[in-house]
């Protein structure tokens, strides 16, 4: 059999290459012949993707609707959501490729469209893993976004606070301000620098309660 490779890389992925190297792999102990390796390096939704216009023209489907004899019998992918990230756009996708008479095949979810089976049941099984990737896309969006509003909040990208970690003022030495002691002196005690002292000190008010 004649397989396509298809690639797509998304905001989980550092790049293709590993994508690449497993799909090449399946076909190789499958014992596959591989016609060619498509991949788009883009984010988003599933328009603008020249890698996989250039697959499907060689499966025999054009965007102008005109279709001709296939040049491969299948397409793999790693996962659904690889080649299309919208079900109804999924669902499309496929009614074409059987109208072509080539299988989209799914190393990671055991999926091939052209494996013998009753029509509906295959169609119910492809809606079904379609709606659980989406479902977790919408996981992992809602997680990035989370982690986004955390590092607003603190304004970095990383979520933690900006700038250095914030020194400790033991109480002792709060104590010691504000029984009158000099802050030169308290600092080099506690081993603190004079302005994060007085700048605590300033906050607990215990600045206030020191005359000297």
């Amino acid at each position: 059999m004649k397989v396509a490779l298809y690639a797509r890389v998304s905001t989980e992925d550092q790049d293709t290459d590993v994508q690449k190297f497993r799909l090449e792999e399946y076909a190789r102990l499958q014992g596959w012949e591989v016609f060619g390796y498509f991949k788009d390096e883009a984010s988003g939704a599933d328009d603008s993707r020249p890698g996989l216009d250039l697959m499907l023209e060689a499966a025999g489907i054009s965007k102008d609707g005109k279709s001709s004899r296939p040049r491969y019998d299948a397409i793999v992918i790693t996962k659904l959501d690889r080649i299309m990230r919208s079900l109804v756009s999924l669902e499309l996708l496929i009614s074409k490729l059987d109208k072509q008479k080539v299988s989209l095949i799914v190393m990671d979810q055991g999926i091939d469209t052209g494996a013998d089976g009753n029509d509906e049941t295959k169609k119910l099984i492809r809606r079904i893993l379609g709606a659980v990737a989406e479902w977790e896309r919408q996981m992992i969006r809602t997680r990035v976004k989370e982690g986004m509003e955390k590092a607003r909040k603190h304004g970095t990208r990383s979520g933690e606070p900006i700038g250095r970690p914030r020194a400790r003022v033991p109480p002792e030495a709060l104590t010691a301000v504000r029984s009158g002691r000099p802050l030169r002196e308290v600092a080099t005690e506690y081993h603190l620098s004079l302005a994060t002292l007085q700048r605590r000190s300033k906050k607990d008010g215990s600045l206030s309660l020191n005359k000297n």
